[in-house]
């Protein structure tokens, strides 16, 4: 348990937190292994834990209108997934596809909740560390975007 919170210490989503807080969210987190390829998580199934990258890196998968899923983003090592349905109680909404072999660490939204209910200024350093990963992930999401709608305007003009 000590490696893992050591690992915690060091990610984005609890730098923030003190070491005791950081054992006390450990005793509830599993390590969880997976080979090149393997599913960590899948769109549309429940959600219910949020995932940190303790090895490797993982492929986020989309499904697009057409049903083809499409690569959207890989996350490294340090950094969490599965964070969205933490405030809105959604499925997943993406998949996650082991790249290499890869190790995560897996803690359940209630230990995250309760850890939040008993000590509200964990609670809040947490709910902000997401809330800035959201945010960061949304600008770049904007900028892909804005890139894009560009690039079509520009293949427009191109076909006229």
């Amino acid at each position: 348990m000590e490696k893992r919170t050591e690992f915690l210490k060091s990610s984005v989503l609890f730098r923030e937190l003190e070491t005791g807080d950081l054992k006390a969210l450990a005793r509830h987190a599993h390590t969880r292994d997976f080979k090149d390829g393997e599913t960590i998580c899948e769109e549309g199934e429940p959600a219910d834990s949020i995932f940190i990258i303790m090895r490797g890196k993982a492929k986020i998968m989309k499904k697009g209108a057409g049903g083809v899923a499409q690569s959207v983003a890989e996350i490294p090592v340090g950094e969490h997934f599965g964070e969205m349905a933490f405030f809105d109680r959604v499925n997943r909404t993406a998949t996650a596809l082991a790249m290499g072999e890869v190790a995560v660490v897996e803690i359940p939204y209630g230990d995250i909740e309760r850890l939040g209910r008993s000590h509200p200024e964990i609670g809040l350093k947490v709910y902000a560390s997401i809330a800035r990963t959201l945010c960061r992930r949304m600008r770049e999401t904007t900028g892909q975007l804005s890139s894009h709608k560009e690039m079509g305007k520009l293949l427009s003009i191109e076909l006229l």
